[in-house]
């Protein structure tokens, strides 16, 4: 039995087996072990919902993991956003919230059209591309009055350790609420 994490991930091991006994070896083999790296387990925190453009939105990926060293933040992420207010739904095939049977009952034309849309990019309320700044590529704050109201956006955070990226998303739909 080989320890979990006994191993570098990115790395090829020749792992030899023999058997002896009283000193007479009675066999030997070989197994060629390629470790890859499990993808991090990238959590975004704070989407999924209506906003309200007139209070401060703040998305966090702090909860993400890497499954191979836990508690560790031994990685980098960085922050993206897709307009796909003119589809106006959660597009099941971007989000992978279905599964194939569910996939196959989709009529081909929202097949088609879920396929083939193309995002646009977030803009701010002066139409210029909305701010995804952050300090630590953990949280992001879209400060209020940035967001337009009425646009459905797919934030993103894309995390990479050792070349392997792993995105997670969460959608806000914006809305203008006084209370």
């Amino acid at each position: 039995m080989i320890p979990a994490n006994s191993f570098e991930s990115g790395r090829n091991y020749n792992i030899t087996v023999g058997a002896t006994a009283d000193g007479v070896n009675y066999g030997e083999a070989q197994i060629y072990v390629a470790v890859r790296q499990t993808p991090l387990d990238v959590v975004i925190d704070g989407g999924d919902r209506t906003a309200n453009v007139n209070l401060d939105l703040t998305l966090t990926n702090e909860d993400t993991t890497d499954p191979d060293n836990p508690g560790t933040r031994d990685f980098t992420c960085g922050w993206s956003c897709e307009d796909w207010t003119d589809i106006n739904v959660n597009n099941p095939l971007y989000s992978q919230s279905i599964n194939e049977e569910e996939e196959a009952e989709i009529d081909d034309e929202d097949a088609t059209r879920y396929n083939g849309y193309n995002y646009g990019i977030c803009l701010n309320q002066n139409g210029g591309r909305l701010s995804l700044l952050s300090n630590d590529g953990i949280s992001m704050t879209i400060p209020s009055g940035s967001m337009p109201v009425g646009k459905f956006y797919y934030f993103k955070t894309t995390c990479s350790k050792n070349g392997v990226e792993n995105s997670g998303y969460q959608w806000i739909r914006s809305i203008e609420s006084s209370g």
